[in-house]
This record gives structure tokens, sequence and C-alpha cells, in this order.
């Protein structure tokens, strides 16, 4: 009656199930006519099979056309009965793919599957076992569900091809086709059964592998894979690095050339070369399924990379000397990278080195015990996480040089350090001063103890030339005054650098014990970050740099600074137009219109940029109240040289380079009297110039001390490396050399356990070693004054401890128009007439 009456199919399916319920036992019936008895369905039964309908995963149906909820893995092909466990035990669904009757199996070759996710082998496994049942003999099923891309589709069997390995699936997904993913068993069915297309059909795949390298154990690659569960996986395999991996594939339409990153042949893994350590492991896992995760992976590079560097330290150790050290560690390309720009050049344009040269052993003659610092870097790149930061002697440091093999002397030597403030005891004896000298200390303590007629305190430059002593003059004056009680503290004492400071400072020192007063003299070093507070002596001196200076004066701490009672600046033609030091003369009460305490400038060179540039010069008198103290009205360097406070000047010219200059360049030389670094450096890695200043110095006596100024940092490098590789005792500075390093290379000198000092601007002030021999000037300048404070290194006599003559060697290049603006022009008419 609901079939007749189109009942809804819910009220059908409830009505179904309901019965269900119901006791469905078959009935044992007689025939009465027999007597015999048989078994019958139920009514109930027989009511569910002809007009019963259930709920399933492909919408209601007669029972008999759904299956049980335990072929869920076929969902998306098969009707899953949706009701109530008793309902589906009471009907005796299938449970079997085998028991689904083979309407229901063909049905499923005809709909388009649900949209559920289906694995590739489950896919692949209903096609076989459902075709086979629901097909036999030649029979073969019209259409069968398929991968195509992502999706599942029905295609006709003889347009699907069986892809049985990764790569047949990418290329068939990456095209659209249709395909089934099989193992060679089932392919075999796919193919003769079904009646699927074989993937070689249509499809062709070649290598093309460029560039390859030879093979690499797996596990030597990778060492630390040796530790680790997976290494039976590769124990055999090898790692093949090549510059490109192309795979060629070969359709119906044509020729493709695919790139790879790599592929696997067997137990050989073709990678990209580019590709580094961490990223060849990463495929290595993929290719060879080894489960690795993150971490692990990580763990197989520590562990390959600790016993990598364990191996190298015990090389080193084994090994004869540190250039062979060297090499275990790093290869010649990385030394000679490492070496100062240009020095191979350099070597290899005078014949010194070719490609039979040992680079670990040019490393070493060039660095010296510098030499381990100037890897740090390298060794930690390579891995090592322990590499000094600190390279001052210490026994951290020592002890990882002995742990890689090397001695001690690479730990570099021990920072000595020097105290904020301290109190000088003792007497010593002191030269006395010279006549010129004690003239020059009358008119300044006059200066300092004597005002104005209008109660003003005075400003006065003291122009002495390099070399005659200004800083011995000036502490003497001051402290000869505390002891005299004429004078209390604190003076203050402004330089540019710290070895113009420190300079200071030993030489207040000295006199002090000189004088040999009773009473403290505190000193205060203000510079690199020193504190310094009010001292309690009577008698004080801060010596500061101007840098300091700048900082401290907003500091209501030093206020007690400002009041000072005297002011001293050396080098003092520097303060010339120089904002910093505005601010700090207004700070002292000693600027312009400031007249608050004595204020005295030390210089050898009383004037600003070029002799006669006057709106300069005027700037820098009008600081010092536009008088000036000299210590002769004549010729000071003649009246010097004859009593041997400074040396005669022997003057000879080194043919130099023509340098050209465009416009911007000749403007700034010729306008501002300044050469830019561009220019510097193009003459400075100009290699017949450095050639011939080589020579030049190989020339002279091998007992002299020489100094040599050269255009920049690099060339003062490759010039004091070249002279190294020449068996020269030979070092540079710069101000990338560190504070102690720099002060035992210049103390060195001193000593003349360093026969040629090289460098560009630092040692151009405040360098005191009175025992050179012959100054060469390779750093041009358009700068008089630059160019004499340069000379000046070289012009204590033999009163100072210096030598009755000096070589000065100028570097003489052709700069065109701008060749009369030379700094050493304005003095060549001098050095005629008083060189030796």
């Amino acid at each position: 009656m609901l079939q007749e009456s189109d009942a809804p199919e819910s009220i059908r399916a409830k009505w179904t199930c309901d019965l269900l319920q119901l006791d469905c036992a078959e009935w044992e019936c007689e025939d009465i006519d027999t007597e015999r008895m048989h078994s019958v369905p139920a009514p109930v039964r027989w009511a569910v099979e002809q007009a019963g309908l259930v709920d399933s995963t492909r919408g209601y149906r007669r029972p008999q056309e759904t299956v049980s909820p335990s072929l869920l893995e076929f969902a998306a092909f098969l009707p899953l009965f949706k009701g109530p466990r008793a309902a589906e035990e009471a009907i005796g669904l299938p449970r079997r793919l085998a028991d689904v009757p083979i309407p229901v199996l063909r049905e499923a070759f005809t709909l388009d599957p649900a949209p559920v996710r289906v694995q590739d082998a489950m896919l692949t496994r209903f096609v076989i076992e459902a075709g086979c049942l629901a097909y036999t003999g030649e029979e073969r099923p019209p259409l069968i569900p398929a991968k195509v891309g992502q999706a599942i589709e029905l295609k006709r069997p003889d347009t699907v091809y069986v892809a049985v390995n990764e790569e047949q699936r990418a290329l068939l997904a990456s095209r659209h086709k249709a395909y089934l993913s099989a193992d060679p068993v089932q392919a075999v069915t796919l193919l003769d059964v079904i009646g699927c297309r074989s993937f070689e059909e249509s499809f062709s795949f070649s290598m093309q592998i460029d560039g390859a390298q030879g093979p690499q154990r797996v596990t030597e690659l990778y060492t630390g894979l040796r530790l680790h569960l997976v290494y039976e996986k590769i124990a055999n395999a090898s790692v093949v690095k090549a510059l490109q991996i192309t795979k060629r594939v070969s359709t119906d339409e044509g020729v493709e050339n695919q790139p790879l990153d790599w592929h696997l042949d067997g137990l050989t893994l073709t990678v990209r070369a580019e590709y580094d350590e961490p990223k060849i492991l990463e495929i290595i896992n993929r290719a060879f399924g080894l489960g690795l995760n993150n971490f692990e992976q990580r763990k197989v590079l520590q562990d390959g990379l600790d016993l990598h560097m364990e191996q190298q330290r015990e090389a080193a150790r084994a090994v004869a000397d540190d250039a062979e050290r060297l090499e275990v560690f790093f290869g010649e390309d990385t030394l000679r990278e490492k070496l100062p720009k240009g020095l191979w050049q350099a070597l290899e344009a005078q014949g010194l080195v070719d490609a039979r040269t040992s680079v670990s052993e040019l490393f070493l003659k060039v660095y010296g015990s510098e030499s381990l610092k100037e890897l740090a870097a390298q060794f930690r790149e390579e891995g090592y996480s322990n590499v000094p930061t600190e390279w001052a002697g210490r026994p951290k440091t020592i002890a990882w040089l002995r742990e890689m093999g090397f001695g001690a002397h690479f730990a570099g030597p021990r920072t000595q350090t020097q105290e904020a403030e301290f109190v000088v005891p003792g007497a010593v004896e002191l030269n006395p001063l010279h006549s010129f000298q004690r003239r020059i200390a009358k008119e300044l303590r006059n200066v300092l103890q004597v005002r104005d007629s209008d109660g003003r305190h005075r400003k006065v430059m003291v122009e002495l030339p390099t070399g005659a002593g200004k800083t011995r003059v000036a502490s003497q004056t001051v402290l000869q005054l505390f002891a005299d009680d004429y004078l209390e503290g604190p003076v203050l004492w402004i330089a540019q650098s710290a070895e113009l400071c420190e300079q200071a400072v030993q030489t207040f020192v000295t006199v002090w014990q000189g004088l040999a007063d009773k009473r403290p003299l505190t000193i205060g070093r203000l510079w690199e970050g020193n504190t310094v507070n009010e001292p309690d002596t009577e008698f004080s001196v801060i010596v500061a740099t101007d840098a300091m200076l700048e900082q401290v004066i907003k500091k209501a701490d030093y206020e007690w600074l400002s009041r000072a009672s005297a002011v001293f600046v050396d080098e003092a033609h520097r303060t010339g137009g120089s904002k910093r030091y505005t601010a700090i003369l207004k700070w002292l009460g000693v600027d312009g219109h400031g007249w608050d305490r004595p204020l005295v400038g030390l210089t050898a060179t009383p004037f600003k940029g070029s002799v006669d540039d006057g709106a300069a010069t005027k700037e820098l008198a009008a600081r010092f109240g536009r008088t000036i103290i000299r210590a002769f009205d004549g010729d000071a360097y003649e009246e010097l040289a004859k009593l041997e406070v400074l040396a005669r000047v022997e003057r000879t010219v080194l043919p130099g380079i023509k340098v050209d200059l465009n416009p911007e360049e000749l403007r700034q030389a010729t306008s501002m009297r300044r050469l830019e670094a561009g220019v510097l450096e193009r003459i400075g890695r100009d290699q017949g110039r450095m050639r011939a200043l080589v020579d030049h110095i190989l020339e002279q006596d091998p007992t002299w001390p020489i100094l040599v100024f050269t255009p920049n940092v690099l060339s003062a490098q490759v010039l004091a490396a070249i002279l190294r590789y020449r068996d020269v005792d030979a070092q540079a500075v710069s101000g990338q050399t560190g504070r102690q390093e720099r002060r035992d290379i210049i103390e060195r000198f001193r000593n003349q356990e360093i026969r040629v000092l090289t460098n560009c601007d630092l040692l151009v002030q405040g360098f005191d070693a009175p025992g050179v021999r012959a100054l060469y000037i390779a750093r041009p300048t358009m700068s008089p004054s630059a160019y004499i404070q340069m000379v000046g290194r070289g012009l204590r006599g033999p009163l100072n401890g210096g030598e009755k003559e000096c070589l000065i060697v100028d570097v003489e290049d052709n700069f065109g128009a701008a060749n009369d603006f030379l700094g050493y022009k304005a003095y060549e008419r001098f050095w005629g007439e008083h060189g030796s």
C-alpha cells in the first residue's frame, strides 16, 4: 500500500526499520497435501524485500542493494547502509567485497564516485577486486574510477595508465592523464584483465647529467650517519654532485626537458652541486626513506662536524710545523683571500711568488703571531664554536691554541692596563732644558701667572719645531709652578689621540719625579671610556682626548673640570674651524670672548691649511689671542740643527706615478687642498710604485730604522708584508690594529727590534721614535702642515736621543695641474738651503 500510494521514501524507510525490529525468523509451514514441512521467509521479511527501503550513502535503496558499513574503505563506490545495527544484522548485509551482489558492483563502475578522500592503494585494490568479481571471462568493465590530477573520475579502461613508480605518477598527474598506481603484480592484472594502458605505450624517460663529479660514499660525506640506526640503509650508497640534472620526457606530443634537483638510480643519488650539506642531507633522507626528522638531521650534521673537527685537530697536532698545520685546516684559496688585498699580485709582479709558493708559509710570514687571529672568522665558519674573541695572551686563548696544535705565541701580547688615576712618587735626574727651551718656559710662566691690564687671563700659541720638546717645556713649566706654589690643579691637557695623551702622561710623570717635590701629584687619564674623579691632592693634571671631553662636558659630574686652573691644547693647529673645540673651549670659558683661565696651544705648524692660507690661519690665531711665542726670531730649524737638537736632513726624490684626477678630484686638491680617499687608493695599489719603494728601502743601510708613510692602510700592510717576505723585519700599524698590539709594535720599533714601520696617517703626530734614520713620505698630501708633521717624526737630533742626519725620501707623483699644491713644495727651497 505504501508503495502504491507513493509514500515518501523517508516514511517507507522508517516503516522498514520498524518491521525489522520484529521477529524476522523464518516460518516453518506444513504442506497439508504432502504433510511435508518447509522453511519460508517470515511475512515481515517478505514485506521488507518486496516494498522496503533503507537509507544509504547513495540515498534510499532497496535493502538488497546496500552493503554493510564494514566496507567503509570503499565508501566512495558502494552504497553503505545508514541505520540501526540491529536492522543491518536482520537484513544480513554483505560485509566482504566478495559477498556484494554483482549488480551492486557493476553499478559502482557506472556511477561517479562519492566526494570522499580515497587513497591510491585503495582505489587500485577496488578496481581490481570489484572488476574481477563483476566481470568474468572476456567481459571487461566499460568504465573504471581512476585518478585525474587530484580527483577521481570514471574513464574507459583503455584510457587509464598504470603507474608503477612515483616518477610515472608525478608525470601523469602533471599532465592530467587518468591513471592508477600499482605494484608490479597489480599492474599485470590491470593490464591483462581490466584492460588498462601501459605507461610505456605513450611515455619514456631518460636522464642527462652534466658536470658530474666523482661519487662520494654517503657515510663518508655525513659521518654522523654512522652513529644512527639508519646506517644499514645507506651503508653502500653514494652521492654524486652535478652541475645540472635533466630528465628527458618523450611523449606523443614530443620531447620535454625537465630540470631536477636530484635523481636516484639504485644506490647512487645525484644532486645539484650548488646545494649545501643540510640540503643534500634532506634529499638523502627523502630519497632513501630514512625517516629522519629535522632534529635528527641537525644532530647528524653536528655529529659529523664534531668528528671532522676532532680528526682535523689530531692531524694538526701530528704535523711538524705551523705552515703544514694551517694547511690541515684551510686550503690555499682561503689563505690567499685572507692576505692583504693586492699582496699576492704585488709579489707576483716582482717575481717573488708563483704557483709553487707555499701560501701557508707566506701567510705566516705576513701575519706572524697574528695569523690565527686573522683566521678566527674562518675557524668559526668551519664549525669551531669556541674560537677565542680576545687575543691578549689569555689562558683560555692559549688553551684553545694548544688544542688546535699551535703555540702560545699566537695568543697575542697580554694587555697592559693603565690606571685612570695614579699618584706619582719618587725622583729622577732630568736632563736640563736647552737654552731656547728655557726662554720659552720663562715666557710661558708669565702667561700662566700674569693677567692682562684689564684683568683677563692670557691666551697664547707656542711654536716649536717637531722634535724640539714642546711637551717637555710645557709640562716642566706647569709642574715647576706647582712646586713653587704659584699654581694649583687641576691643569687640563687636551690632545687628539690616546698615543698623544699617554706621551704627555709619561712626560708629566718623569718631570715630577725629576723635580723631587715630596708632595703627591694626581694624574687623570680621561680617554677610552675612563672615569676620572675630582682629585683630592693639591696638584693634579687631567690629560684628556678631545673626543672624551666632548662627551663629559654634558655631565654634571665633570663640572669641576670646567674650572681648571689652566688649559693646554697639544697639536693646536687642529683646533681652527673645529666645532668640537668651539664647544669644549666655550665650556672651559676660553672661547673667543672667554678669558676665564690661561689657554696655551702647542704646535710645530701655527697655521691652518697652507702657510699662505690667510683666512684659516687668522681663525686659528684668534683662538689663542693672536699671540705667539717662538724660540727663535729667525730660522728655527737652522738654529736647532746647529745645536744638534734636530737632525740634519738629507733629502732625495723617488719618482712616483702619473695620477689622473677627474674634475671633482682636481677641485678638492686645489681648492680644499685635500686628496680624496679614492685617489689615494689608486696610488696605493700601483704595483710599479710599490716595487720602486721596496727596492729603494732595500738599498738602505740594513741597520737603519725606517719609518714609511703610505697612501692608505692597505698599502701600508702590503708594503710591510713584502718587506717581511724579503727578510726585512717590518710591521704595519693602523687604526685597525688593536691598542695594546699597536703599543707593542711601536715599542719594538723604538727598541730597533723592527727595522721598518709602515703606516698611513696614524703616526703623523704624537709618535716619538728618536732613532729614525730614514723617513719615506710615500703618502702625497696637499697640506704643508700635514707634510711637515710627517717629516718631523725623523727630525730628532743627538741631544734629543736622535741621529745627526735623517734621510727624507719624497715620492714625487705627477698630479698635473695640481702639482704646485703638493705639501712638500712649500719646503723644497728650505731643504735645498739646509740639507746636508
